[in-house]
C-alpha cells in the first residue's frame, strides 16, 4: 500500500487543514519544495499537492508549484484542486503528474466528467470528500446529497479506474480513519481506492492495507510528528510490512 504525504498548499504556503475547511488551516512552511525534499529523504515515492486556493476561488496558482516538485524531486504527484473546467484539466493532464485528483462533487454528472473518463480515465482519480456520511454535490447538474457508495458505483460505471475515500469528519482530527467507509464502497466497486482522513497510527496503515487500500493519504500527523515513517516504507514507496 502507497504512502502518500499530502502537501496542501494555500498562498505559496504549505498549511494543515481541520475537517476539509481552507478556511480553517494552520500554517507549517513557506518552502514547500524543502517540505516535498523532506518526505523524499523518508522514502517516499509519491506526493499528493492540494491547490487549497482553488476551493476559495483563487483560480489554480499552485499547478506551477506541483510541477517544479515533480520535476525537481523525481517523485510521483497527484495533483488535486476544484477543476471544473475543460482549460485547467488539459493544463494538469500537460504536466508531469501521475494523477490529477478530480473533486467528485464539483463534476458529478457533467459533461467535463464524461469526456474525461473517456479520453484520460488512468489519470484521474475522483476523489469522494465525505462529510456526516454523504456529499454535498456542487455542480449544476446535480447540486444535491449524495450518498457516495451509490456515487462511487455510479462513478465507475461510467468509467472511473480509481477513487480517493476523504472523511472530511475526520481530517486533520488524528482520530483514525473510516474503515467502515472503506469497506462499504470496496464491497460494490473493484477499482482501486485510497483513503484520506484521520490516519494517526501505525496500526491505522496496517488495518487500512488489511482491507484493500491501493494508498493512504497523510497530512497532519506527519507535520506534527504524532506519526514517523523512517523505516516504515519500502523502496517503491509502499507500507513495509
Amino acid at each position: 500500500m502507497l504512502i502518500i504525504p499530502a502537501l496542501n498548499l494555500k498562498n505559496g504556503n504549505v498549511v494543515r487543514l481541520r475537517q476539509g475547511d481552507p478556511q480553517n488551516t494552520v500554517f507549517y512552511s513557506d518552502d514547500p519544495l524543502a517540505v516535498a525534499r523532506r518526505f523524499v529523504e523518508m522514502g517516499v515515492r509519491r506526493l499528493s499537492v492540494h491547490d487549497v486556493d482553488s476551493l476559495i476561488g483563487g483560480g489554480f496558482p499552485h499547478m506551477e508549484i506541483a510541477t517544479r516538485i515533480a520535476e525537481s524531486t523525481g517523485v510521483e504527484v497527484q495533483y488535486g484542486a476544484a477543476i471544473d473546467g475543460a482549460v485547467p484539466l488539459h493544463e494538469a493532464l500537460e504536466q508531469p503528474f501521475v494523477l490529477i485528483e478530480l473533486r467528485a462533487d464539483r463534476i458529478a454528472g457533467t459533461e467535463l466528467l464524461r469526456e474525461a473518463l473517456r479520453h484520460d480515465a488512468p489519470r484521474l482519480a475522483l476523489r469522494l470528500d465525505v462529510r456526516d456520511g454523504r456529499l454535498d454535490l456542487k455542480s449544476p447538474e446535480r447540486a444535491s446529497s449524495a450518498d457516495p457508495v451509490a456515487l462511487a458505483r455510479e462513478l465507475v460505471e461510467a468509467g472511473a479506474r480509481r477513487l480517493i475515500f476523504s472523511d472530511l469528519n475526520r481530517d486533520g482530527m488524528l482520530g483514525g480513519p473510516n474503515y467502515a467507509g472503506l469497506r462499504a464502497l470496496l464491497h460494490v466497486i473493484d477499482v482501486p481506492v485510497m483513503v484520506a482522513g484521520g490516519v494517526a497510527h501505525h496500526d491505522h496503515i496496517r488495518n487500512l492495507e488489511r482491507l484493500g487500500a491501493e494508498g493512504v493519504i497523510i497530512g497532519k500527523a506527519l507535520y506534527t510528528g504524532d506519526l514517523s515513517l523512517k523505516g516504515h516504507i519500502d523502496e517503491n514507496g509502499a507500507w513495509r510490512r
